[in-house]
């Protein structure tokens, strides 16, 4: 996981980098929907899709159904 972080904290992408991976982290879109699993025993197998696809539908739907509160002042968010 280190390795991931530092990868990315240098270069933007988790996959490139002086500290090797073992496996490379996808990256993640609406169509492919792929995520890796952390684990000691990482392979080609660690790629998966569509982790809990059903809550991630319900909270996209909830999010977008949000108020915008952009552009608030200090003196409008005091009670």
């Amino acid at each position: 996981m280190i390795a991931y972080w530092t990868n990315f904290a240098r270069t933007g992408d988790p996959n490139k980098g002086n500290s090797d991976v073992p496996v490379s982290w996808p990256a993640y879109s609406s169509k492919g929907a792929y995520y890796l699993e952390i684990n000691n025993k990482m392979n080609k197998k660690s790629v998966k899709k569509d982790l809990r696809s059903r809550f991630v539908t319900f909270w996209n739907s909830v999010y977008r159904s949000l108020p915008q509160v952009a552009n608030i002042t200090q003196s409008e968010l005091m009670f």
